[in-house]
């Protein structure tokens, strides 16, 4: 029985923390909008954060699931032509498809970074928090995507070298 005082229940929450955040997002939005529609229509009085909350938790939980979807590579690509190729150079296209994200996530946190800091200092209407908290999950998902990748290219390096 795993409990939260034995090493492997850290283990596991480390190598799931994206899809374990995903879960309280998603959960949370479910819970969120059901309170809403509840108090909208039963008691005429709805809450005025509740959109705020959502696109927030929404953006978010996007962004944590293409970090997902590069840790398990299942994010979508078209391979009509790969499954054609000799299986060297679909290995090699598979590096230099990774290599092109890589690039991509740099671009995320190096934007993510400027936009979060431009918008740092305006409140959002109702809620009143920064609205950086948009931008900010393009520097996450660019770190934690370079993280990810550059773990499945040394695997990649690793398998071809062998």
């Amino acid at each position: 029985m795993v409990t939260h005082t034995e090493p492997g229940w850290g283990r596991w929450l480390l190598r799931h923390i994206e899809e374990f955040a995903c879960g309280i997002l998603l959960a949370s939005i479910i819970i969120v909008m059901f309170l809403e529609v509840v108090l909208r229509y039963l008691f005429k009085a709805p809450f005025l954060w509740t959109d705020e909350y959502t696109r927030l938790a929404l953006i978010w939980m996007t962004f944590l699931g293409v970090v997902v979807a590069i840790k398990r590579g299942t994010h979508i690509m078209v391979d009509v032509l790969l499954v054609r190729l000799p299986r060297a150079w679909q290995q090699a296209c598979s590096i230099l498809g990774n290599l092109v994200f890589l690039g991509f996530s740099v671009l995320m946190i190096v934007n993510g970074l400027q936009l979060t800091a431009l918008k740092m200092d305006i409140p959002t209407p109702a809620l009143g928090w920064s609205w950086g908290l948009f931008y900010f999950p393009l520097v996450v998902c660019g770190v934690l995507a370079i993280l990810w990748i550059l773990l499945g290219l040394c695997g990649q390096v690793y398998r071809t070298g062998r």
